[in-house]
């Protein structure tokens, strides 16, 4: 079996010899990543303070793998019907495009189900999951995916979430931690009892049938 990249599904920062999905805020300031994948999209956090009209200008041409981070944070003071708003913004975009989503979600999973599935996008991935087994499952269930972080692995029933789902709908992920995608991919491998190269080869399939 020849072997296949780490696959981080979601990082603030290129990783040489790991294929990362590098996320662009839009409205942060930050310059666009120089990286052969890159993820872009309006963070709830954001919403109010960004011009929608150039983010979906932006959106609809970039040169991206994926549209996100984007979702609802309802553990924050930012006007919820603005969440939402803008969230549907770019979520029509990811269906015009055909382009997997990466979702943020804190406290609004219901809301988040919902909203998504009012679109018939290419793929739905929960970014640095915490939540229920059967949570987890209803997730899966509709066809989404959970990605694990260093943060999804501090957590017992988020761990009992991994073991409990099936490998092909879990990506892996550092975000913004120091973590190496080793340690969270072994982290999975050891949840799920499994060999790291046929878990390697599991997560590169997932990637390839949510971006090819």
């Amino acid at each position: 079996m020849n072997d296949v990249p780490y696959i981080d599904l979601h990082t603030h920062t290129h990783h040489f010899e790991v294929l990362c999905v590098v996320s662009y805020g839009i409205g942060t300031g930050q310059p666009f990543p120089e990286a052969p994948c890159v993820s872009a999209g309006v963070h709830p956090w954001d919403a109010e303070r960004v011009d929608m009209t150039e983010a979906i200008r932006f959106l609809s041409t970039a040169k991206i793998a994926a549209i996100g981070e984007i979702g609802l944070d309802f553990s924050r003071q930012i006007d919820r019907d603005r969440q939402v708003d803008v969230f549907r913004e770019q979520l029509a975009i990811a269906e015009k495009r055909n382009l997997p989503v990466i979702l943020h979600c804190v406290k609004a999973y219901n809301e988040v189900l919902k909203t998504v599935s009012e679109f018939d996008l290419k793929a739905a991935v929960f970014h640095s999951y915490i939540g229920s087994p059967e949570l987890a499952s209803t997730i899966t269930g509709k066809g989404y995916y959970i990605s694990v972080s260093e943060r999804s692995l501090k957590s017992k029933k988020t761990i009992e979430s991994i073991s409990n789902t099936a490998l092909g709908r879990i990506f892996a992920e550092t975000d913004t931690s120091e973590v190496s995608i080793e340690h969270v991919y072994n982290a999975i491998a050891a949840i799920k009892k499994i060999e790291i190269t046929e878990l390697k080869h599991i997560i590169f399939n997932n990637f390839k049938k949510i971006t090819e």
